[in-house]
């Protein structure tokens, strides 16, 4: 994923994430260096990590307008600690 390329929303991110199973292997491992190398604004990559299922659904219909999205979280490593 280049910077500033269409990517740089939350959709073409998670569209990316979709499509392609070596860089969601690598969200897997590491979210945090994978958002960072995106392109993305800080607040969409913390909307990313920490937002809530409303939150995401918002920022994607300001991205692309009005669409029926399914967002599903799954957690992938329990929190440590």
């Amino acid at each position: 994923m280049e910077q500033g390329s269409d990517e740089t929303t939350i959709a073409g991110f998670l569209d990316e994430l979709a499509a392609d199973p070596g860089l969601y292997d690598e969200y897997v491992e590491d979210p945090v260096g994978v958002l960072e190398r995106t392109g993305l604004p800080s607040e969409k990559r913390g909307l990313i990590l920490e937002g809530t299922i409303q939150q995401l659904r918002d920022a994607l219909q300001a991205e692309v307008g009005p669409h029926p999205y399914v967002i599903v979280r799954v957690i992938v490593r329990p929190p440590s600690g």
